[in-house]
């Protein structure tokens, strides 16, 4: 009996000298992601989404502190970052993800951010074995100021990382220090769609300035401006006014009518219609790549009209 008790002593004492580490914290997991949409993307001032991810943690009623580092990749099947690249079709959207509301700090990739800011920061862990969970936000822009194709893009960010670790007392170091700690991997997704919608960007009104007669015909210009993503074809149309008769536009003042025309061309010989085929059509350059077309208008020689301010209004009419 004493060789058996003595045997169990030594066993003791062995293990008690070890340094096996008594867990305090069962670990965490990702509980869910929020991908990032920026559903309809402006190309003139950006767009900006938020998304998420989850962090599911189990204590065992230690006190202490989780300390969290997210990581997120470059992307795929477009790399970059600082700007990240969306893709469609091959052409690409500038984009990129924060950690920070304001968006001046870009994630980093796994495993230690890349030389950019590591994505931190430390929650308090109560006394308690109740699952917690903690909210971490991803905020994306979309740049301003891009031509790209009409269409929806796409960035899959397979392989990002949420570190974690936790200690009793202090707050780790970072995501890498004590005995209770983790590397979680999971599948991150950016998405956009930019809108095949065109606008009309400037027009300039057209003045003929002031005759003593007609006798003599006028000619004057005016300028109206298309944008409209890369490769949307367009079309522009000019009504015939308010006071046209039949097809012969007219300007009108309280005594009396002019007559006159606009044309797509220079020589003033295609007279600018409603539609095809006398309207004026494109293919968009870009929401940033203003498109402009002249409109030549000419008052042609005619019977003095009594003195007066002559007007009319002709609408414009962008299809695409």
């Amino acid at each position: 009996m004493t060789r058996i008790r003595l045997f169990l002593v030594l066993v003791a004492a062995l293990l008690f000298t070890s340094g096996a580490h008594a867990q305090v914290f069962s670990g965490c997991w990702n509980q869910g992601t929020s991908a990032i949409a920026f559903d309809t993307a402006s190309m003139d001032t950006g767009s900006e989404a938020t998304g998420s991810v989850t962090l599911g943690c189990q204590p065992q009623g230690t006190a202490g502190f989780l300390r969290y580092c997210l990581y997120l990749p470059q992307g795929s099947p477009l790399t970059g970052i600082a700007p990240r690249r969306m893709n469609n079709a091959g052409s690409a959207l500038l984009y990129d993800l924060y950690s920070d509301p304001a968006r001046t700090s870009v994630i980093g990739p796994p495993p230690s951010g890349g030389g950019y800011p590591v994505y931190t920061n430390v929650v308090a862990v109560a006394a308690s074995s109740t699952q917690f969970a903690v909210n971490i936000p991803v905020y994306g822009r979309v740049l301003a100021g891009q031509n790209v194709p009409a269409g929806n893009y796409h960035s899959q960010l397979p392989g990002a990382s949420l570190a974690w670790a936790f200690a009793a007392g202090a707050p780790p170091a970072d995501c890498m220090q004590g005995p209770d700690k983790g590397t979680i991997s999971f599948y991150f997704d950016a998405s956009a769609t930019i809108s095949a919608s065109c606008r009309i960007g400037l027009t300039t009104d057209m003045n003929f300035g002031s005759v003593p007669d007609l006798v003599a015909a006028l000619q004057s210009t005016a300028t109206i401006t298309v944008r409209c993503p890369t490769g949307t074809p367009w079309s522009l149309g000019l009504n015939n006014g308010l006071f046209s008769q039949a097809s012969t536009r007219r300007m009108r003042s309280p005594k009396g009518f002019v007559t006159y025309e606009l044309y797509r061309d220079a020589a003033r010989s295609q007279r600018w219609g409603a539609s095809a085929p006398n309207a004026v059509t494109g293919v968009g350059q870009g929401i940033n790549s203003p498109q402009a077309s002249t409109v030549y208008g000419l008052v042609p020689a005619q019977g003095n009209p009594v003195a007066g301010t002559y007007t009319d209004v002709i609408v414009v009419t962008l299809t695409y």
